[in-house]
Protein backbone atom coordinates (compact mmCIF):
# COMPACT_ATOMS: atom_id res chain seq x y z
CA UNK A 1 0.00 0.00 0.00
CA UNK A 2 1.30 3.44 -0.88
CA UNK A 3 1.02 6.24 1.60
CA UNK A 4 0.96 9.92 0.75
CA UNK A 5 1.81 12.51 3.32
CA UNK A 6 0.70 16.10 2.86
CA UNK A 7 2.14 18.81 5.09
CA UNK A 8 0.57 22.26 5.28
CA UNK A 9 2.53 25.26 6.37
CA UNK A 10 0.50 27.65 8.42
CA UNK A 11 1.89 31.13 8.16
CA UNK A 12 0.38 34.25 9.61
CA UNK A 13 -1.65 36.37 7.21
CA UNK A 14 0.37 39.22 5.72
CA UNK A 15 -1.57 42.35 4.71
CA UNK A 16 0.28 44.22 1.99
CA UNK A 17 -2.23 46.80 0.77
CA UNK A 18 -5.52 48.15 2.02
CA UNK A 19 -8.14 50.31 0.37
CA UNK A 20 -11.57 51.68 1.08
CA UNK A 21 -14.48 51.94 -1.29
CA UNK A 22 -17.18 54.54 -0.92
CA UNK A 23 -20.36 54.13 -2.94
CA UNK A 24 -22.06 57.39 -3.86
CA UNK A 25 -25.31 57.65 -5.74
CA UNK A 26 -24.71 59.62 -8.93
CA UNK A 27 -26.94 60.79 -11.71
CA UNK A 28 -26.90 58.51 -14.70
CA UNK A 29 -25.34 59.78 -17.91
CA UNK A 30 -28.78 60.19 -19.48
CA UNK A 31 -30.04 62.25 -16.52
CA UNK A 32 -26.98 64.50 -16.75
CA UNK A 33 -27.48 64.97 -20.48
CA UNK A 34 -31.16 65.79 -20.08
CA UNK A 35 -30.34 68.66 -17.72
CA UNK A 36 -27.73 70.18 -20.07
CA UNK A 37 -29.05 69.57 -23.57
CA UNK A 38 -31.52 67.77 -25.80
CA UNK A 39 -30.52 65.71 -28.82
CA UNK A 40 -33.27 64.49 -31.13
CA UNK A 41 -34.50 62.52 -32.99
CA UNK A 42 -32.57 59.40 -32.19
CA UNK A 43 -32.64 57.28 -34.36
CA UNK A 44 -32.19 59.96 -37.04
CA UNK A 45 -32.37 59.95 -40.83
CA UNK A 46 -31.69 63.48 -42.12
CA UNK A 47 -31.26 66.28 -39.58
CA UNK A 48 -30.13 65.91 -35.96
CA UNK A 49 -31.15 68.72 -33.61
CA UNK A 50 -29.17 69.75 -30.54
CA UNK A 51 -30.72 72.22 -28.09
CA UNK A 52 -28.45 73.70 -25.44
CA UNK A 53 -29.56 75.29 -22.19
CA UNK A 54 -27.62 78.44 -23.11
CA UNK A 55 -25.93 79.78 -26.23
CA UNK A 56 -22.38 78.52 -26.66
CA UNK A 57 -19.68 77.83 -29.25
CA UNK A 58 -19.60 74.06 -29.71
CA UNK A 59 -17.20 71.82 -31.59
CA UNK A 60 -19.23 68.94 -33.00
CA UNK A 61 -17.56 65.67 -33.98
CA UNK A 62 -19.28 62.56 -35.27
CA UNK A 63 -17.32 59.31 -35.01
CA UNK A 64 -18.27 55.99 -36.54
CA UNK A 65 -18.27 52.78 -34.51
CA UNK A 66 -14.55 52.28 -35.29
CA UNK A 67 -13.69 55.75 -33.98
CA UNK A 68 -13.06 57.32 -37.40
CA UNK A 69 -14.17 60.94 -37.59
CA UNK A 70 -16.94 61.37 -40.16
CA UNK A 71 -17.87 64.98 -39.37
CA UNK A 72 -16.27 67.89 -37.57
CA UNK A 73 -17.49 71.47 -37.40
CA UNK A 74 -17.79 74.36 -34.99
CA UNK A 75 -21.25 75.80 -34.44
CA UNK A 76 -22.51 78.68 -32.34
CA UNK A 77 -25.90 79.20 -30.77
CA UNK A 78 -28.51 77.56 -28.61
CA UNK A 79 -30.30 75.55 -31.33
CA UNK A 80 -27.99 73.53 -33.58
CA UNK A 81 -28.88 71.50 -36.68
CA UNK A 82 -26.63 68.79 -38.10
CA UNK A 83 -27.25 67.50 -41.61
CA UNK A 84 -26.39 63.79 -41.46
CA UNK A 85 -28.27 62.74 -44.61
CA UNK A 86 -25.00 61.72 -46.33
CA UNK A 87 -24.07 59.18 -43.64
CA UNK A 88 -24.61 55.46 -44.03
CA UNK A 89 -26.86 53.66 -41.54
CA UNK A 90 -25.19 52.59 -38.33
CA UNK A 91 -24.13 53.57 -34.85
CA UNK A 92 -22.17 56.79 -34.37
CA UNK A 93 -20.82 58.73 -31.40
CA UNK A 94 -21.66 62.42 -31.20
CA UNK A 95 -19.01 64.38 -29.31
CA UNK A 96 -19.89 67.94 -28.28
CA UNK A 97 -17.11 70.08 -26.80
CA UNK A 98 -16.98 73.62 -25.46
CA UNK A 99 -14.41 75.47 -23.37
CA UNK A 100 -15.97 74.16 -20.16
CA UNK A 101 -17.32 70.68 -20.90
CA UNK A 102 -17.40 67.69 -23.23
CA UNK A 103 -20.23 65.24 -23.78
CA UNK A 104 -20.26 62.09 -25.93
CA UNK A 105 -23.47 60.20 -26.71
CA UNK A 106 -24.54 57.39 -29.04
CA UNK A 107 -26.54 58.25 -32.17
CA UNK A 108 -28.27 55.75 -34.45
CA UNK A 109 -28.51 56.71 -38.13
CA UNK A 110 -31.24 55.02 -40.17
Amino acid sequence: MTQIRIDFEFNALVITNTFETEFVELLSVNEQLETQLKIYPNPVSHVLYVELKQSDTITVELLNIRGKQTMSETLEGKHLELDISNLTSGIYFLKLSSNTRQITTKIIVN
